[in-house]
C-alpha cells in the first residue's frame, strides 16, 4: 500500500493539501524512491484511487474539508494523529538515509571552517562513516 508515500506528503502539509497536489507530490515521491532502486508494494505510481484508500485507511487520523486534507490534531487527541502518521511515513527513510548523512556532515563542515574554496572528498567520506557507524543501530545503512 502507499500509506507511507501518504502520510509522508500530510506531514509536510499540516495546513492541508488538495487532494490533486497530493496525488502528485505522491507520484513525485514514489518515482524518486524507485530512482533510488528503492522496493515498493507498487509497480507503478499510485493512481487516484490507491490514494483515496489510504485517505479512508487513514481516515482517523485525517480530516477532510472540501477537497483539503490535513492532519487531524484535536485537543482531546493531543499528538495520537501526527504520531500514527509519522508512524507510516518513518517507512521511507531509509531510502533518504545516505543523502541526508552526506548533507549534514557537509553542513556540519560548512560550520567549522570556510568551504567556498572546496572541501576534500575524503574528509567529508571520513566523516560520513562515522555517522554511519553511529547510527547503525538504527537504520539499515548500505
Amino acid at each position: 500500500m502507499s500509506t507511507p508515500l501518504v502520510a509522508a506528503i500530510l506531514l509536510m502539509h499540516r495546513r492541508g493539501i488538495s487532494l490533486d497536489l497530493l496525488i502528485k507530490r505522491v507520484a513525485w515521491l514514489y518515482e524518486e524512491i524507485k530512482h533510488r532502486k528503492g522496493e515498493l508494494s507498487l509497480s507503478s505510481a499510485p493512481s487516484s484511487a490507491i490514494i483515496s484508500q489510504c485517505l479512508n485507511f487513514l481516515s482517523g487520523f485525517v480530516n477532510r474539508k472540501r477537497d483539503i486534507f490535513e492532519p487531524s490534531v484535536q485537543a482531546k487527541k493531543g499528538d495520537k494523529s501526527i504520531l500514527m502518521l509519522t508512524y507510516y511515513r518513518n517507512n521511507l527513510i531509509h531510502h533518504f538515509i545516505n543523502d541526508s548523512l552526506i548533507a549534514c556532515t557537509i553542513l556540519g563542515i560548512s560550520n567549522i571552517k570556510d568551504v567556498s574554496q572546496g572541501v576534500n572528498v575524503s574528509d567529508i567520506w571520513v566523516k560520513v562513516c562515522f555517522l554511519k557507524d553511529l547510527l547503525n543501530n538504527d537504520f539499515l545503512v548500505r
